[in-house]
This record gives structure tokens, C-alpha cells and sequence, in this order.
């Protein structure tokens, strides 16, 4: 993505600088299934929770910050808002070297109960009710 936010903020013309706006955007758009499969392990229980939550942030974070860089074209000029552009991805990548790595999900031992109604089996490793509390047959 860097070198791609680079030769837009370098184009001498509008042409390359449309083909680098296209290649910056397709940059930015590619990593967004890793982001959604990094949420849900982190919150492996719930993987629709994770998911919104990742693209909800990454979707207001970029609605915050378009004032700001309004703000900086304004003062400085476009080209100063792609300057600045170019040093979110280094950004990005210490604040993610900063994460903690996901934790390992826990295998719960064959007589974990998870709620009153199931039990873990041991050979399925499955969800099974309990004797008594059957539900509809499928």
C-alpha cells in the first residue's frame, strides 16, 4: 500500500495518478478479510460480534479522520494529505506488532458442563443434551 500512496503523492500526471489511486485503494481494501479473521479469533465465541465490530472501527476510524485530513488540505494542500497517508500504514503496523496473540481456544475436559442443558462428549467432541431435555428430532 505504501508504495502505492507514494507515486500518487509523486504523479505528474492525472493518469498514473488515477491508476495509483486505484492500486492504493485496492491495497487498502485487500487485508480487510485478515482484519474479520483476526477479530474472530480473538473472539472466537462469538465470530458476527467480532466481525462487526472490526469493520464497524474501520469504517468509523476513516469517518473521523476525514476531517482531519480536510483540515490538512486546507492548510497545506493535497499533497500534504498524502504525505501523511503514507506514514498511517507504518503506524498500523507498530500498533499491530503491539497486540497480544490471540489466546488458543480451551479444549474443556468430557465432563465440563457449558450450560444446564449440554454437556462435551468425549469421542464427538460435540454438543449433546442432556437425558431428559431432547429437543425436536431433524
Amino acid at each position: 500500500m505504501v508504495p502505492a500512496l507514494v507515486a500518487l503523492r509523486l504523479c505528474p500526471n492525472a493518469g498514473l495518478a488515477l491508476v495509483a489511486a486505484g492500486a492504493a485503494g485496492l491495497a487498502t481494501n485487500i487485508p480487510f478479510s485478515v482484519m474479520i479473521k483476526l477479530g474472530q479469533d480473538y473472539l472466537p465465541s462469538r465470530p458476527g460480534t467480532a466481525t462487526g465490530v472490526t469493520l464497524g472501527l474501520a469504517v468509523s476510524v476513516g469517518g473521523l479522520f476525514a476531517p482531519v485530513l480536510g483540515a490538512i488540505a486546507e492548510a497545506h494542500g493535497i499533497a500534504a494529505v498524502f504525505t501523511v497517508l503514507c506514514f498511517v500504514p507504518g503506524l498500523a503496523l507498530i500498533l499491530g506488532a503491539l497486540l497480544p496473540d490471540p489466546a488458543a481456544p480451551a479444549v474443556p475436559d468430557e465432563t465440563t458442563v457449558l450450560d444446564e442443558t449440554t454437556v462435551l462428549d468425549e469421542t464427538a467432541k460435540s454438543r449433546r443434551a442432556l437425558p431428559g431435555r431432547r429437543g425436536p428430532r431433524r
